[in-house]
């Protein structure tokens, strides 16, 4: 399992994050407008 970070979690972060929580990893992100923070 691997720990991963994301800094944008607009349309391809978040969709990478997703399906990288799909598949049981670790992923911490950030976003700077908060409302587009989803995951």
């Amino acid at each position: 399992m691997w720990h991963l970070g994301f800094v944008g979690l607009d349309s391809m972060g978040g969709e990478m994050t997703k399906r990288l929580l799909e598949a049981c990893h670790t992923v911490t992100g950030y976003n700077r407008t908060r409302s587009n923070a989803r995951w």
